[in-house]
């Protein structure tokens, strides 16, 4: 396991593949961001009380994260609103070979989706 902290602390087991978005700024308005949040925070909170000592209290919580995943991911996918520079196809290049600079000196390239306001990336 490999551990560093920036602002926030940073685990990354060995050998396990990882699931990156990255997304411009502004892909999503900060407003519908909030409002994710909030929903997210209020459900949470509703799973840890309703199931304070319940065994399966770690799916619950899984599945809801894959919901939420799935809310920002149709945000994004939906491009209502932000840049899209990544539909221009020399931007898009410039990022593909970034990444593909880095695979098998940092990691081991999966697989990488480039859209045109996010990117997917799966590195192990």
């Amino acid at each position: 396991m490999i551990f560093y902290s920036r602002n926030l602390p940073h685990f990354h087991p060995k050998n396990t593949p990882l699931f990156i978005t990255c997304c411009l700024t502004d892909s999503i308005p900060i407003n519908k961001l909030a409002l994710l949040r909030k929903n997210y925070e209020f459900e949470l909170e509703n799973i840890v009380r309703s199931h304070p000592n319940s065994f399966d209290i770690k799916s619950k919580i899984y599945n809801l994260q894959k919901k939420y995943f799935g809310k920002y991911d149709h945000l994004l996918d939906s491009m209502a609103s932000g840049p899209v520079w990544l539909k221009n196809d020399n931007v898009a290049e410039i990022v593909w070979n970034k990444i593909h600079s880095f695979n098998k000196l940092k990691y081991e390239l999966i697989s990488l989706s480039i859209l045109y306001n996010h990117f997917h990336l799966n590195p192990s």
